[in-house]
């Protein structure tokens, strides 16, 4: 799988951020590759008032959100609400105008947005269907070049959108209710017994519906997952072998490896991959997931 020119620069970005080098950090950020999307250049400023405002550096970061309402383009809610990097913002009144500002455009658009659905056919003998769900604050996009390869080798594979809106690109899973019933309808629509990949908060989704026995499923890939409320303390899950691949320098791995443990006590098949980076798909993406997938596929 070949990154592309944003990819390969958010990877170099976020390097330089895992590693402290906050200057060097916002000097790639300088230099952006060519043709950004504007949700691309959106979020690239985000980025930058995230580095100014770790940097004690509160107007420079003001500045690099003000850009991106300056060009008509805003930022989901939940980004500035909830980033840590961002908490010395919070009580500023330049702050509050644009996250008002912006609650207002989401709520706006909220209702136009519906759940969505992309399946691509196996170009080769079927040998399953894989369903991914993205992370929070994320679209469907995000998952294509994770996923897209595998329909040559065999499988059909379905990106999964939530319904639920929080901004340009930033599709969330906020609503579990929701959340279950989109899944449950996504499951009916494409039959069988998918193997339900996600990310962070996605694969928490996927978990939860798969350990529940909400929906068919012959595994679950969860990558760094972040896991919704109740999931811990599941009394009897279903026997759904489930493919762990953690970073060692993930917040998020220690309650996934509790769980880990319990889904072991309780008969079920769990197996882990680790890597040494943080809350993100690793390199050598695709011997992990190829090491993953025969595993699930043999554990049923």
């Amino acid at each position: 799988m070949t990154a592309t020119p944003f990819e390969e620069w958010q990877r170099d970005l976020f390097a330089h951020h895992g590693a402290g080098r906050l200057r060097e950090a916002l000097a790639v950020l300088a230099a952006p590759p060519a043709d950004l999307t504007p949700a691309q250049r959106a979020r690239a400023d985000f980025w930058a008032a995230c580095l100014h405002a770790q940097l004690g550096e509160p107007g420079a970061a003001l500045t690099a959100l003000e850009r991106v309402r300056d060009r008509g383009e805003w930022l989901a809610p939940a980004l500035l609400e909830r980033d840590p990097d961002l908490a010395p913002l919070r009580s500023l009144p330049r702050f509050g105008a644009l996250l008002a500002a912006w609650r207002a455009r989401q709520r706006e658009e909220a209702g136009r947005h519906s759940p969505s659905l992309t399946v691509w056919a196996a170009r080769e003998a079927v040998r399953g269907t894989l369903m991914a769900l993205h992370g929070n604050a994320q679209a469907p996009d995000s998952l294509r070049p994770l996923y897209a390869d595998l329909t040559a080798q065999g499988w059909r594979v379905a990106l999964a959108g939530s319904g639920q809106f929080g901004g340009p690109g930033a599709l969330v899973w906020d609503d579990p209710a929701q959340a279950d019933a989109e899944v449950a309808g996504w499951a009916r629509e494409v039959g069988g017994r998918p193997v339900w990949a996600g990310f962070s908060a996605g694969a928490g989704v996927a978990l939860r519906a798969a350990l529940g026995g909400a929906v068919p499923a012959s595994g679950v890939l969860a990558v760094s997952p972040s896991l919704p409320a109740g999931l811990l303390e599941l009394t009897a899950p279903a026997r759904v072998p489930v493919a762990l691949v953690l970073g060692e320098a993930d917040p998020h791995t220690p309650r996934a490896r509790t769980l880990a443990g319990r889904l072991r006590g309780a008969g079920v098949p769990v197996n882990e991959w680790t890597h040494p980076g943080g809350h993100t798909h690793p390199d050598g993406w695709a011997a992990l997931r190829a090491g993953a997938l025969a595993w699930l596929t043999s554990a049923v």
